[in-house]
């Protein structure tokens, strides 16, 4: 929290026309490719929101802002864990001009979470992925706290993304897509922590809502 409040706040770069334009291709790609049914859209608010969403394949940024509109992709930032193909090259310039927060936990920790806190404070929407990775397995794994400190510190709600079917559409290790997957994306009730209750408690208590809704959704 005292980075989160440490002034003064990290600047955000301006979104590039290629996020959107990358976005619209993406998601009309996916459309294409896979039978994607997602409800629940009215539970997104205006304003600064956290849309928490668990992670199934590498298409579930796409998959998170399925419905979003030109205009709300455009406030839209992702705040992604490095990886070693987004260190450097092409792929890192396309991200950074593409509302994608990159957190390396060995350098720059501090400032991405700064980047992440003006997003909420700039009432823009932030999709974060708490279980920091794919799951091996198809579960909900346990939730890092970071969306939690954000949503507690900032008072900014949380609404759960719950994707199913993405897992099968494109496993960990998998040769090819299987393209008869169907995808569903539930945007739930929005979820705030309670006074007393800690980031932990928090993340958990939006990781087992996510998790029921992701059962009920096979």
């Amino acid at each position: 929290n005292e980075i989160i409040a440490e002034k003064p706040a990290a600047v955000l770069g301006k979104p590039n026309f290629l996020h959107c334009i990358s976005a619209a291709i993406f998601k009309t790609i996916s459309k294409l490719l896979y039978s994607v049914k997602v409800s629940g859209q009215n539970n997104i608010p205006q304003g600064a929101v956290i849309l928490a969403a668990n992670h199934q394949c590498y298409f579930d940024g796409v998959f998170a802002v399925q419905k979003l509109s030109t205009k709300k992709l455009y406030d839209t930032y992702f705040f992604a864990k490095i990886r070693g193909i987004i260190k450097s090259g092409l792929i890192r310039k396309y991200a950074d001009c593409s509302n994608v927060i990159i957190m390396d936990i060995k350098s720059g920790v501090k400032e991405s979470i700064q980047k992440a806190a003006e997003v909420l404070r700039k009432n823009k929407i932030l999709v974060i992925f708490p279980e920091g990775t794919r799951t091996p397995d198809g579960e909900v794994s346990e939730f890092k706290q970071s969306f939690a400190i954000l949503a507690k510190e900032l008072n900014a709600p949380v609404v759960p993304v719950a994707i199913s079917g993405a897992y099968e559409a494109l496993k960990a290790g998998a040769n090819m897509p299987d393209f008869r997957a169907k995808i569903s994306v539930q945007y739930l009730p929005q979820m705030r922590p309670e006074k007393d209750e800690s980031y932990a408690a928090f993340a958990e208590r939006v990781r087992k809502t996510i998790a029921a809704a992701v059962k009920s959704a096979k």
